[in-house]
């Protein structure tokens, strides 16, 4: 865990729960599941990840690569409703996905290529439209829905993009300043 300087990521998940169930079932093929233990610094932002990990540490054989989803979905579902389920479904593990690629706190201006193949404008046009999915999903859920929403999907989607942006364009600066 990175707790402050020089740098932190506790602010959002980056753990999908596909690693998480590989590592939980590879525990439990080499029997390893009298007792399951994860280390949680702190809950708020990672009610998602925590929320999958004891579902499946209460019922493993319901869990298999296949239907990690599904599973998701439902959670969505359960405090969102079922409209905005899918939908926010694939924006959280999208999220989750991009952040484990290249985790926020290993970010820098050398990240991403700022010259070849438009990798910087691909990544953030895709972190940009995440964010623009996410924000259209808040403004249609209920008052009641929306602190958790914010919590949960949007903040994470905005942060992520603009953490990004920031350092593609340090990137670029350093690039056109040479």
């Amino acid at each position: 865990d990175y707790h402050g300087a020089p740098r932190s990521y506790q602010w959002t998940n980056t753990s999908p729960i596909g690693k998480i169930w590989d590592q939980m079932s590879l525990a439990r093929q080499y029997g390893a599941d009298r007792i399951w233990i994860v280390n949680v610094g702190h809950f708020k932002g990672y009610e998602y990840p925590l929320s999958f990990f004891m579902d499946m540490a209460w019922a493993p054989e319901r869990f298999s690569g296949s239907n990690l989803g599904e599973w998701t979905t439902s959670w969505a579902e359960r405090l969102f409703g079922s409209t905005e389920a899918a939908e926010t479904a694939d924006i959280l593990s999208k999220c989750a996905q991009w952040n484990g690629r290249r985790k926020p706190e290993l970010l820098s201006t050398g990240t991403w290529n700022l010259t070849d193949y438009r990798e910087a404008e691909r990544v953030l046009a895709l972190w940009s439209a995440l964010e623009a999915r996410a924000q259209k999903v808040y403004g249609r859920l209920p008052e009641a829905a929306r602190d958790a929403f914010y919590e949960l999907v949007l903040f994470p989607g905005k942060t992520s993009r603009i953490l990004n942006e920031m350092y593609i364009r340090a990137g670029r600066n350093i690039l056109w300043s040479k």
